[in-house]
Protein backbone atom coordinates (compact mmCIF):
# COMPACT_ATOMS: atom_id res chain seq x y z
CA UNK A 1 0.00 0.00 0.00
CA UNK A 2 1.30 3.48 -1.16
CA UNK A 3 -0.01 6.48 0.45
CA UNK A 4 0.06 9.19 -1.70
CA UNK A 5 0.98 13.14 -0.55
CA UNK A 6 3.71 12.02 1.70
CA UNK A 7 6.43 14.70 1.61
CA UNK A 8 10.11 13.87 2.47
CA UNK A 9 11.92 14.35 5.62
CA UNK A 10 15.38 16.60 6.08
CA UNK A 11 18.02 15.98 8.46
CA UNK A 12 16.36 16.88 12.21
CA UNK A 13 13.29 15.73 10.92
CA UNK A 14 11.99 18.79 9.60
CA UNK A 15 9.98 18.50 6.34
CA UNK A 16 10.98 19.56 3.01
CA UNK A 17 9.91 18.47 -0.94
CA UNK A 18 6.67 18.86 -1.92
CA UNK A 19 3.15 16.94 -2.24
CA UNK A 20 2.92 14.07 -4.69
CA UNK A 21 -0.52 13.32 -5.47
CA UNK A 22 -1.06 10.41 -7.77
CA UNK A 23 -4.38 9.93 -10.06
CA UNK A 24 -6.03 7.27 -11.76
CA UNK A 25 -3.19 7.45 -15.06
CA UNK A 26 -0.27 6.53 -12.28
CA UNK A 27 -2.02 3.25 -11.75
CA UNK A 28 -2.39 2.03 -15.53
CA UNK A 29 1.37 2.78 -15.16
CA UNK A 30 1.96 1.13 -12.99
CA UNK A 31 -0.09 -1.74 -13.56
CA UNK A 32 1.83 -2.29 -16.74
CA UNK A 33 4.88 -2.91 -14.93
CA UNK A 34 6.73 -6.10 -14.98
CA UNK A 35 7.14 -6.94 -11.79
CA UNK A 36 3.48 -5.67 -10.41
CA UNK A 37 0.52 -8.59 -10.65
CA UNK A 38 -2.20 -5.87 -9.95
CA UNK A 39 -2.63 -2.39 -8.46
CA UNK A 40 -5.67 -0.40 -7.98
CA UNK A 41 -6.77 2.91 -7.21
CA UNK A 42 -8.59 3.45 -3.62
CA UNK A 43 -10.30 6.64 -2.39
CA UNK A 44 -12.03 6.24 1.08
CA UNK A 45 -14.31 8.71 2.72
CA UNK A 46 -16.80 8.06 6.08
CA UNK A 47 -20.01 8.04 5.17
CA UNK A 48 -23.65 7.69 6.72
CA UNK A 49 -24.66 4.05 5.25
CA UNK A 50 -28.49 2.94 6.15
CA UNK A 51 -31.03 0.54 5.29
CA UNK A 52 -34.57 0.69 6.55
CA UNK A 53 -34.66 2.69 9.92
CA UNK A 54 -30.92 1.91 10.59
CA UNK A 55 -27.99 3.63 9.82
CA UNK A 56 -24.17 4.27 10.62
CA UNK A 57 -21.27 6.06 9.59
CA UNK A 58 -18.64 3.40 7.63
CA UNK A 59 -15.55 3.84 5.48
CA UNK A 60 -16.55 4.12 1.97
CA UNK A 61 -14.11 2.34 -0.21
CA UNK A 62 -13.87 2.82 -3.96
CA UNK A 63 -11.99 0.36 -5.20
CA UNK A 64 -11.15 -1.76 -9.03
CA UNK A 65 -12.03 -5.53 -9.25
CA UNK A 66 -8.28 -6.43 -8.42
CA UNK A 67 -8.47 -5.00 -4.78
CA UNK A 68 -10.76 -7.95 -4.29
CA UNK A 69 -7.95 -10.24 -5.34
CA UNK A 70 -4.90 -8.40 -3.40
CA UNK A 71 -7.08 -8.06 -0.28
CA UNK A 72 -9.00 -11.18 0.15
CA UNK A 73 -12.03 -9.82 0.04
CA UNK A 74 -14.22 -12.88 -0.62
CA UNK A 75 -18.66 -13.13 -0.32
CA UNK A 76 -19.52 -15.34 2.45
CA UNK A 77 -21.05 -18.67 0.64
CA UNK A 78 -24.57 -17.92 -1.24
CA UNK A 79 -24.20 -14.25 -0.66
CA UNK A 80 -23.32 -13.07 -3.89
CA UNK A 81 -19.84 -11.56 -5.13
CA UNK A 82 -16.98 -8.92 -5.05
CA UNK A 83 -16.76 -6.27 -7.81
CA UNK A 84 -16.48 -7.20 -11.30
CA UNK A 85 -15.09 -5.51 -14.50
CA UNK A 86 -18.63 -4.36 -15.43
CA UNK A 87 -18.96 -2.73 -12.50
CA UNK A 88 -16.58 -0.59 -13.09
CA UNK A 89 -17.06 0.09 -16.89
CA UNK A 90 -20.30 0.79 -16.47
CA UNK A 91 -20.12 3.16 -13.22
CA UNK A 92 -22.99 0.32 -11.42
CA UNK A 93 -24.24 1.66 -7.92
CA UNK A 94 -23.24 -1.34 -6.78
CA UNK A 95 -21.98 -2.28 -3.10
CA UNK A 96 -20.14 -5.06 -1.51
CA UNK A 97 -20.39 -4.57 2.54
CA UNK A 98 -18.40 -5.92 5.32
CA UNK A 99 -19.43 -8.47 7.50
CA UNK A 100 -20.31 -6.19 10.91
CA UNK A 101 -21.87 -3.42 7.88
CA UNK A 102 -24.12 -6.40 7.30
CA UNK A 103 -24.96 -7.06 11.14
CA UNK A 104 -25.92 -3.47 11.91
CA UNK A 105 -28.39 -2.72 9.40
CA UNK A 106 -29.48 -6.14 8.57
CA UNK A 107 -29.21 -8.17 11.48
CA UNK A 108 -29.07 -11.60 9.75
CA UNK A 109 -31.50 -10.71 6.83
CA UNK A 110 -30.78 -11.39 3.17
CA UNK A 111 -29.02 -8.63 2.21
CA UNK A 112 -28.09 -9.00 -1.73
CA UNK A 113 -30.50 -8.12 -4.07
CA UNK A 114 -31.07 -5.13 -1.67
CA UNK A 115 -30.95 -1.23 -1.72
CA UNK A 116 -28.81 0.90 0.83
CA UNK A 117 -28.16 4.21 0.94
CA UNK A 118 -24.88 5.62 1.02
CA UNK A 119 -24.32 9.65 1.68
CA UNK A 120 -28.20 9.09 0.74
CA UNK A 121 -27.61 7.59 -2.73
CA UNK A 122 -28.92 4.38 -3.76
CA UNK A 123 -26.77 1.34 -4.18
CA UNK A 124 -27.78 -2.17 -4.66
CA UNK A 125 -25.49 -4.82 -2.19
CA UNK A 126 -23.64 -7.44 -4.30
CA UNK A 127 -22.15 -9.27 -1.88
CA UNK A 128 -21.60 -9.58 1.57
CA UNK A 129 -17.96 -10.80 2.67
CA UNK A 130 -17.34 -13.65 4.79
CA UNK A 131 -15.81 -13.77 7.80
CA UNK A 132 -12.02 -13.26 7.55
CA UNK A 133 -8.98 -13.16 9.83
CA UNK A 134 -7.50 -9.65 9.75
CA UNK A 135 -3.76 -9.31 11.56
CA UNK A 136 -3.55 -5.86 10.42
CA UNK A 137 -6.00 -2.47 8.47
CA UNK A 138 -4.88 0.62 7.52
CA UNK A 139 -8.27 3.35 8.09
CA UNK A 140 -10.21 0.81 9.53
CA UNK A 141 -10.77 -3.27 9.29
CA UNK A 142 -12.59 -4.53 6.25
CA UNK A 143 -15.45 -5.92 8.39
CA UNK A 144 -16.46 -2.50 8.52
CA UNK A 145 -16.49 -1.20 5.49
CA UNK A 146 -18.05 -0.70 1.93
CA UNK A 147 -17.19 -1.39 -1.55
CA UNK A 148 -17.69 0.39 -4.11
CA UNK A 149 -16.64 0.82 -7.67
CA UNK A 150 -14.01 3.91 -7.66
CA UNK A 151 -15.64 5.11 -11.04
CA UNK A 152 -18.59 5.47 -9.07
CA UNK A 153 -17.16 7.12 -5.76
CA UNK A 154 -16.78 10.36 -8.16
CA UNK A 155 -20.87 10.86 -6.78
CA UNK A 156 -20.07 10.79 -3.23
CA UNK A 157 -16.13 12.35 -3.16
CA UNK A 158 -13.70 14.21 -4.75
CA UNK A 159 -11.63 11.50 -6.66
CA UNK A 160 -9.37 13.48 -8.79
CA UNK A 161 -6.52 12.49 -6.22
CA UNK A 162 -6.04 8.78 -4.87
CA UNK A 163 -6.20 8.38 -1.20
CA UNK A 164 -4.08 5.01 -1.75
CA UNK A 165 -2.13 3.09 -4.32
CA UNK A 166 -2.78 -0.70 -3.67
CA UNK A 167 -0.29 -2.79 -5.02
CA UNK A 168 0.74 -6.61 -5.47
CA UNK A 169 4.06 -7.95 -7.36
CA UNK A 170 4.58 -10.68 -9.09
CA UNK A 171 5.62 -13.25 -6.30
CA UNK A 172 6.49 -12.34 -2.55
CA UNK A 173 10.45 -12.84 -3.45
CA UNK A 174 10.74 -9.90 -5.90
CA UNK A 175 8.21 -7.88 -3.77
CA UNK A 176 12.03 -5.42 -3.12
CA UNK A 177 12.34 -5.09 -6.88
CA UNK A 178 8.88 -4.50 -7.78
CA UNK A 179 9.04 -1.72 -4.97
CA UNK A 180 11.83 -0.22 -6.39
CA UNK A 181 10.18 -0.59 -10.24
CA UNK A 182 7.14 1.55 -8.42
CA UNK A 183 9.01 3.81 -7.00
CA UNK A 184 11.07 4.90 -10.13
CA UNK A 185 7.93 4.95 -12.35
CA UNK A 186 6.50 7.28 -10.15
CA UNK A 187 9.93 9.20 -9.52
CA UNK A 188 9.59 9.16 -13.56
CA UNK A 189 5.73 10.24 -13.95
CA UNK A 190 5.87 12.94 -10.82
CA UNK A 191 9.52 14.37 -11.24
CA UNK A 192 11.22 13.25 -7.54
CA UNK A 193 14.21 11.34 -6.57
CA UNK A 194 12.78 7.68 -6.15
CA UNK A 195 15.49 7.15 -3.47
CA UNK A 196 14.08 10.06 -1.69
Amino acid sequence: VIWPGQTSLQAGGERAGRRIRLQHADVDAIEALPLIRFASPEFLERLTVAYGDRQAVHAIRGVNTAYGEMRNERAAPGQGRFLEDADIEERRRVAFIGREVYRKLFGGRPAVGESIRIAGRPFEVIGVMDDKVQMSSYFSPDAYCVFIPYTTMGELADTQYLDTLVIQSVDAVQQPQAIRQVREELGRRQRFNPED
